[in-house]
């Protein structure tokens, strides 16, 4: 065979490996396999194979769709869907062969999403149009992206389209310490949590926010809580074992856990207990509409409803969220409760505070050093407090600025 000038197949130690143009396409057995590769991917490249990212990627997000739906978790798949159609669709790899994206060509898109302006659906007299908001997208926002682009790049693996997930070779940049008003961990404070539960909430929101807040749950554990996980509550020691993520298991082995429930958490689930009905169906602690886990981005009524820019930027608040009554900081989001467990768990405010391996095992963290990366510098009191004791091993407390050992 002669070599054209897009391919060719170079032999070396019995394989042959098969190259189009810089590309390297793997190593056959034979030469007739290797020149078929080379033919395929020339047929990829002018769009006459069915590998381009578009078409894959689209199949990936049916099969996605259907397991959700089947799982009766059509609303947080709407979610997904909206962050693959604004921010992977338009893409500059979305037409390219699955085979042909790079890490730098997800890292030079990651960086461009950063600058890209928020979008926001708004109702006109003929429906919905997408407005364009005067901020960037969130970090969150290219967070979620990225993690839907490495999953379907998993999925190409794993059928062999690809020898291994560009997009896991991508990382974000270092994010800026989230720091508001002296706080690095945004949560809520002592006089937040009692102007919460000074309003009037039905049960069902009283005992969500209780439980979120006081046992620390992640909210995929919140919405996957059963009536049997709920233990002792008329005892002693009362304890939520946290076994479920939704309708499945436990994100890792370390979220597996049994975790005391605080007493105002314990009244709040009583109260709720007495109200509710005796069978629910799977279960649920905290159901939906339709008997089902709700979705991730369902918070009880937190934030306001029907918050939109209208077209002339204005915003529009129809119904006001709990934490508008309560008077709570807009920045203080639902996932913010679990910051704030592990906050007051760490500075002793409804017991001793606790150290970071207690808290580790509290809230189910991976490992100790994200434990360490939220709440070490919540330790700080505690370490002048030690260093002002008069119990120091090693060290002379004479009232002299020496180091002096004993």
């Amino acid at each position: 065979m002669s070599r054209p000038a897009t391919g060719w197949v170079q032999e070396k130690h019995g394989k042959h490996i098969a190259r189009l143009r810089d590309e390297d396409l793997g190593s056959f057995d034979t030469e007739d396999a290797a020149w078929r590769a080379i033919a395929t991917a020339l047929r990829e490249d002018e769009g006459l194979a069915p590998d381009a990212f578009s078409d894959f990627g689209e199949s990936w997000m049916s099969t996605r769709e259907a397991d959700f739906d089947r799982r009766k978790r059509s609303k947080s798949f709407s979610k997904e869907r909206s962050v693959w159609n604004s921010h992977i669709v338009d893409a500059p790899f979305w037409d390219l062969p699955v085979r042909r994206i790079t890490p730098k060509i997800v890292q030079a898109w990651v960086g461009e999403l950063f600058k890209k302006p928020a979008m926001h659906a708004v109702r006109d007299g003929k429906g919905y149009k997408r407005v364009e908001l005067d901020r960037t997208v969130t970090r969150r926002v290219v967070e979620q992206a990225l993690k839907y682009l490495k999953l379907c790049l998993d999925a190409a693996v794993i059928e062999g389209k690809l020898k291994e997930n560009p997009a896991r070779l991508v990382k974000l940049p270092r994010a800026e310490p989230d720091e508001i008003d002296g706080e690095l961990i945004v949560h809520l404070s002592v006089d937040e949590i009692d102007a919460l539960f000074a309003l009037q909430l039905p049960l069902v929101v009283r005992a969500i926010y209780a439980v979120a807040i006081y046992v620390g749950l992640r909210s995929d554990e919140l919405w996957g809580l059963r009536r049997q996980d709920i233990v002792g509550l008329e005892g002693s020691r009362p304890t939520c074992q946290v076994r479920r993520s939704y309708d499945g298991p436990v994100k890792t082995k370390n979220a597996l856990r049994d975790v005391p429930i605080l007493p105002p958490a314990v009244s709040a689930l009583r109260a709720y207990f007495a109200t509710a009905p005796v069978t629910r169906i799977g279960g649920l602690v905290f159901p939906g509409r339709d008997g089902s886990c709700h979705a991730e981005s369902y918070t009880a009524q937190w934030r306001d409803s029907n918050h939109r820019p209208s077209p002339s930027g204005k915003s529009v608040i129809k119904s006001p969220g709990w934490r508008r009554k309560a008077g709570i900081r807009s920045e203080v989001d639902f996932r913010d409760f679990r910051h704030t467990c592990g906050c007051h768990l760490a500075q002793g405010t409804w017991t001793r505070p606790f150290t970071l391996h207690e808290i580790k095992r509290w809230l189910g963290h991976s490992s100790i050093s994200v434990t360490e990366r939220h709440y070490a510098m919540l330790t700080s009191d505690n370490l002048h407090a030690a260093v002002a004791s008069e119990s120091i091993t090693g060290y002379k407390r004479e009232g002299r600025n020496d180091h002096t050992r004993k």
